[in-house]
């Protein structure tokens, strides 16, 4: 009887283990899948930027111009990356600190009774007389030479 219970208990923790594995991984590819599309939106935005300046550096009448557009969109460019790249480290920070936020148990699990979630402790063999007995050492390599 202690056997069976003992193994139910194991069981039921098991269970329970695989339902808060399979529900951080749902977190995971959640998680991945909101950065994903925001590095797309990202990387369009950077795009119809460039675009822009390119459109303008076409349509420039002097070679003064096309650099005045070039330095103004590398200066756009670079406050846009420090952007991005801090926004997708604050999606980072927050999915990690979420991440580290217990699972929480399945209601099936907080419902039964305190008693029967107790799993016995496990029986330990007892050694033998000749698991007791000391090894004996090993013979060091003697150096050649």
């Amino acid at each position: 009887m202690a056997t069976r219970s003992g193994a139910e208990g194991l069981t039921r923790g098991l269970k329970n283990a695989g339902e808060r594995l399979r529900t951080a991984g749902e977190r995971l590819a959640e998680n991945n899948r909101a950065i994903n599309l925001r590095l797309i939106e990202q990387a369009e935005e950077n795009t119809r930027e460039a675009f822009k300046a390119l459109r303008a550096a076409a349509q420039a009448s002097t070679l003064k111009d096309v650099a005045s557009i070039r330095a103004q969109y590398v200066r756009d460019q670079g406050k846009r990356q420090v952007s991005h790249m801090r926004e997708v480290g604050e999606l980072i920070s927050r999915f990690g600190r979420e991440a580290l936020t217990p699972a929480k148990a399945p209601a099936a699990a907080k419902s039964a009774p305190a008693a029967a979630k107790a799993a016995p402790a496990p029986k330990t063999r007892k050694r033998t007389a000749a698991a007791k007995t000391p090894r004996a050492p090993k013979a060091a390599a003697k150096p050649e030479g």
